[in-house]
């Protein structure tokens, strides 16, 4: 199986798989959970997908960083995992996300859940940088199809990141909302800052270092 793997860049022509396989990955994510708390599950699913199709096309209308796909060679059209980088000096402004359509937010999921999510971010951003972590990029939905975990296809997705020329040796941070993904991450080096308790969830702060220092 594991050689049948291929990998290529995401475009926006992707969204729509992409959108629905993050909708999926990300069904059960507590943070997501607290953001929205939608009892219908259909609804939940379906502000999962419009914000991540919205964080796509943020990402991907312009160079951020590298934003991968992992697929079978002899399934071309299947999505198996997906995941980027953005680099520090090219993250999306205020401006870019209301060109995204960011604004719809509160006239589609209600003003409440935007504002936990500024909160949120801001929350878990603020840590990152009061805690004085030199980063160069970080690593930004990573999502593997459920059906696919444990086959090496998130690996495979990983190291075709962080192998990437615009990445390559450079200082990685990340966040993650499972403490099961901690032991995944330190396989590539990534060393656990710490943790925080928010909301009723926990999140765990990561970090890999340049090869350059």
């Amino acid at each position: 199986f594991m050689s049948n793997l291929c990998c290529r860049d995401a475009t926006c022509e992707d969204i729509d798989a992409l959108s629905s396989l993050y909708g999926e990955v990300f069904m059960d994510n507590k943070a997501y959970i607290h953001v929205f708390q939608f009892s219908d599950s259909t609804k939940h699913l379906n502000s999962l997908k419009w914000l991540f199709s919205k964080r796509l096309r943020l990402l991907l209308t312009s160079f951020r960083g590298p934003f991968k796909i992992v697929y079978d060679f002899n399934e071309p059209t299947k999505v198996l995992a997906s995941g980027g980088c953005v680099l520090n000096s090219l993250k999306p402004t205020i401006g870019d996300m209301i060109q995204a359509g960011i604004l719809e937010w509160p006239y589609l999921w209600g003003f409440a859940s935007l504002w936990r999510a500024l909160v949120v971010d801001n929350e878990l951003h603020n840590k990152i940088k009061l805690s004085g972590i030199v980063y160069d990029g970080e690593l930004t939905m990573i999502g593997v199809r459920p059906d696919q975990q444990g086959k090496g296809v998130g690996s495979f997705l990983i190291l075709s990141l962080l192998n990437d020329s615009s990445i390559k040796g450079k200082s990685i941070c990340l966040q993650t909302q499972k403490e099961i993904n901690l032991s995944f991450y330190k396989k590539f080096e990534f060393t656990e800052l710490y943790r925080d308790e928010l909301h009723g969830f926990s999140s765990w702060t990561m970090a890999r270092p340049s090869l350059f220092n």
